[in-house]
């Protein structure tokens, strides 16, 4: 899931090995991304395996619909937000919420800068 949901924010995946937090910047950059499940409990990739691997918590809480929003600050570090949803929707639907990226980046570029918050362990 976390790699998809980091693909369909435009991160090209050469970074994880890399460790290069600047390929970050420079593909989600000041952009918001959107993630998007339809169908939480049958969506494959293209190897067949689930999206979503964790279906015990899928059918305990009678997930639908997954989507995330995210993007990145300027030093690199990602902010994603996921949600689980029990009704189904469109994408278009989950792409209202992307406006929310740019505002929580916002009010947040300076509180991240100062290691106030996701500050470095």
């Amino acid at each position: 899931m976390i790699s998809r949901l980091l693909r369909e924010l435009g991160v090209p995946m050469e970074w994880v090995d890399s460790h290069d937090s600047e390929v970050i910047v420079k593909a989600v950059g000041r952009q918001a991304g959107l993630f998007y499940v339809d169908n939480a409990a049958e969506a494959t990739d293209h190897q067949g395996r689930k999206i979503i691997a964790a279906q015990d918590f899928v059918s305990a809480y009678n997930v639908r619909s997954v989507f995330g929003i995210g993007g990145a600050y300027a030093d690199g570090r990602i902010l994603v937000n996921v949600l689980f949803c029990r009704d189904g929707f469109d994408r278009s639907v989950a792409g209202r919420f992307l406006p929310l990226v740019e505002q929580f980046k916002g009010k947040t570029t300076s509180l991240v800068g100062g290691g106030k918050i996701f500050a470095a362990a």
